[in-house]
């Protein structure tokens, strides 16, 4: 018996390759750098004449400065780092979590720069010490820092129980 030519087994189908994986975006969205932008106008603005007060010494103030120019997008940052790995790598999610803490950082500055600039801007009718003067008025009283009003009497609004 003669023997039939051998043939080469089938070559099995070989699907086409998979498309690259689309390049993934970052963890926070493009627009998340205007609340950015507004938290660093708010402390230049606000910031700057707080951190000069609160400044252990003038040559500090710089430094108070930065740090809080720094911290604020760091711990959102880190919080928003967080959320979008227990979230499944959601970009949305980090990027709303960034924007609101940096939020309520940027309102906690500017609440404090508009506290500093009241008690340092006097009102009508209140005068300012001179430099020279030695005895405070009864209405005022003195600090380190600066002049503050002191309150008078009694602190509540309301009539005390026992009067």
């Amino acid at each position: 018996m003669e023997s039939l030519p051998q043939r080469p087994p089938p070559i099995p189908y070989m699907p086409p390759p998979a498309a690259p994986p689309k390049p993934r975006g970052g963890m926070l969205a493009g627009w998340a750098i205007f609340p950015v932008l507004i938290y660093v106008v708010v402390i230049i603005v606000f910031g700057w004449p707080v951190e000069k007060v609160k400044a252990s010494s003038p040559d500090y103030a710089f430094s108070y400065f930065m740090g809080i120019m720094m911290g604020g997008p760091l711990i959102s940052g880190l919080v928003a780092l967080i959320v979008y790995t227990a979230s499944r790598r959601s970009q949305l999610s980090s990027t709303i979590v960034f924007t609101v803490l940096l939020v309520l950082f940027t309102l906690g500055q500017l609440n404090q720069g508009l506290r500093q600039r009241t008690l340092v801007t006097p009102r009508a009718g209140v005068t300012i010490p001179s430099a020279g003067q030695t005895s405070a008025p009864s209405d005022f009283v003195t600090f380190t820092s600066s002049w503050q009003r002191k309150p008078r009497g009694r602190m509540f609004p309301f009539p005390s129980i026992r009067s």
